[in-house]
C-alpha cells in the first residue's frame, strides 16, 4: 500500500496527542474565540468537533458563526496536496452553484497544522440540515441530477493528488495487511482472504 494509505498504528498514533487544548489552541490560530463548549461528531477516519465561538470579527467576512466545525485529519492517511486539492475542488462546486460547505479561508488558506502535534486541520461553518426518510420520485431524480452535475464539474479538471480507486490498494493491500496481524484468529483470515479474493475477481474487470 501507499504511503498515504496506512491502515494501522505508525504514523496515526490514534491521535493520543489531540487533547481539548489542542482544540482550544487550533481555533485561536484561526481567529475564533472558543467558549468551552466541544461536542464530538460522528467520524470514520477523522476527528470532527462542533465548537462554539463568540461571535467576533474575522478578516474574511464580517462576523464569525456561533458554531464552527473543525476537522483534524488522520495522520498517514491523505498529504497535504491531497488535502488542497479536495479543498480547491469544494470551492469549484461552489462557483458552480452545487450546495457543498467549505473550509473557512484564514489569510488565504484552508489547511492548517498544529505545530506541537503536527495534526493538520482545517475549520468548517456549522451548516444545519435534515435527512429525509424517504425519497419521492422527483427528488430521486433531483439527487440524480446533482450527482451528474457533480462530476461534470470534477471532470474538468485533472485531479494529481487524490488517492486511485483500484483493487490492489484497496482490497490486496489490506488483505496484507490483516495478514499479518497476529492477533487475528487464522481461521478469520482465512476466511476474509477467501471473500477478497472473490471480490478482487469480481471488481476488477
Amino acid at each position: 500500500m501507499s504511503e498515504t494509505m496506512t491502515p494501522w498504528g505508525g504514523p496515526t498514533q490514534f491521535f493520543y496527542s489531540l487533547t481539548p487544548d489542542v482544540i482550544d489552541q487550533a481555533m485561536r490560530a484561526h481567529g475564533l474565540r472558543p467558549l468551552g463548549r466541544v461536542m464530538a461528531l460522528n467520524s470514520l477516519e477523522n476527528r470532527v468537533y462542533d465548537v462554539e465561538v463568540a461571535p467576533i470579527e474575522v478578516p474574511e467576512g464580517p462576523f464569525a458563526p456561533d458554531a464552527v466545525v473543525v476537522k483534524f485529519y488522520r495522520p498517514g492517511r491523505w498529504n497535504e496536496a491531497t488535502l488542497r486539492e479536495e479543498h480547491n475542488f469544494l470551492a469549484e462546486l461552489n462557483e458552480y452553484e452545487i450546495p457543498v460547505v467549505s473550509p473557512l479561508p484564514k489569510n488565504g488558506e484552508t489547511l492548517f497544522k498544529h505545530e506541537e502535534t503536527g495534526l493538520l486541520y482545517t475549520v468548517f461553518p456549522k451548516v444545519r440540515g435534515r435527512l429525509k426518510d424517504e425519497l419521492n420520485k422527483e427528488e430521486s431524480r433531483q439527487i440524480g441530477r446533482l450527482i451528474a452535475r457533480l462530476h461534470n464539474i470534477g471532470n474538468l479538471n485533472s485531479f494529481k493528488a487524490r488517492p486511485t480507486l483500484n483493487t490492489n490498494d484497496w482490497l490486496l493491500g489490506n488483505l496484507s495487511a490483516v495478514e499479518a496481524m497476529e492477533f487475528i484468529d487464522p481461521d478469520l483470515k482465512k476466511s476474509f482472504a477467501f471473500m477478497v479474493q472473490q471480490l478482487h475477481g469480481l471488481i476488477s474487470p
